[in-house]
C-alpha cells in the first residue's frame, strides 16, 4: 500500500527514536486484539474502513516492565472510566503506553497501520 509507506516515512521523520510499523487487516465485526496494553506509545493511522477503539486507564498493571511476562487477564479487574473513539479513513489516534485498549472493525473496509514507539 503506497499510503502506508508514505505514512511510515512521514512518522519516522517526525518522531525521534526507532519506529516499528505494523499493518492489521481485520474482518468486519471482529477485534484486532482483545483487551490489552502496550509497553510503548502507539500511534494508529486508519487507512481504510472504520474501526472503533475502546480505551481505559490502566490502574491494575501500571508497573509492568519490558521483558516481564504480561498478564492481560488483570484488565478484567479494571474499574477506570471507559472511553471510545471511532476512526475513519485519515484519522490518527495516540494511545499512551500502558493504556488498556481494544479495537473492533465496523462492517466497512479493513486495515489500520499501527506505529509503535
Amino acid at each position: 500500500m503506497k499510503g502506508c509507506a508514505a505514512s511510515r516515512t512521514h512518522s519516522g521523520a517526525a518522531l525521534p527514536g526507532e519506529v516499528h510499523v505494523q499493518l492489521y487487516v481485520t474482518r468486519a465485526g471482529t477485534y484486532s486484539y482483545s483487551w490489552h496494553y502496550d509497553l510503548e506509545d502507539v500511534f494508529v493511522a486508519q487507512m481504510l474502513g472504520i474501526k472503533d477503539y475502546h480505551l481505559r486507564d490502566n490502574t491494575v498493571a501500571r508497573h509492568t516492565r519490558l521483558g516481564e511476562s504480561l498478564d492481560f487477564s488483570c484488565i478484567r479487574d479494571e474499574t477506570s472510566h471507559m472511553m471510545a473513539a471511532r476512526l475513519i479513513v485519515g484519522d490518527w489516534l495516540y494511545i499512551p503506553r500502558r493504556c488498556g485498549h481494544a479495537a473492533r472493525r465496523d462492517v466497512q473496509c479493513p486495515a489500520a497501520v499501527r506505529d509503535t514507539r
